[in-house]
């Protein structure tokens, strides 16, 4: 599926569509490039909010990390530390601006650009 939106948000190494209709978001991070709910898009955020926790204390110095994200048919896929912190900063960015649109369209106002 390709989107045919303007990218919602875009980090270095990802960007994500919001269909708004739909209500999904495309993610296209690396070889992860698959649709979530709003919901499950908060999720993902917390799933890596807790690896990148977790592996800090646990394994500061290694180079990557293993990732099992839903919505992906059980695939696993590896992500540097950078990766990882960019896909972060990905999810949060994405979120706060699905709920910034979704607040403006429930008062009625409209974003064109």
């Amino acid at each position: 599926m390709l989107p045919v939106t303007d990218p919602l948000f875009r980090t270095r190494y990802g960007q994500t569509h919001y269909l708004r209709l739909m209500q999904q978001v495309y993610i296209e991070f690396g070889e992860l490039r698959t649709c979530y709910t709003p919901a499950s898009l908060s999720r993902l955020a917390l799933l890596v909010d807790q690896l990148i926790h977790r592996s800090a204390e646990i394994s500061p110095n290694s180079h990557c990390r293993l990732l099992n994200p839903p919505e992906t048919s059980g695939r696993v896929f590896r992500f540097s530390n950078d990766e990882l912190l960019d896909l972060q900063d990905l999810l949060h960015g994405s979120t706060a601006l699905i709920d910034l649109y979704d607040f403006l369209h429930s008062q009625l106002i409209t974003v064109e650009g």
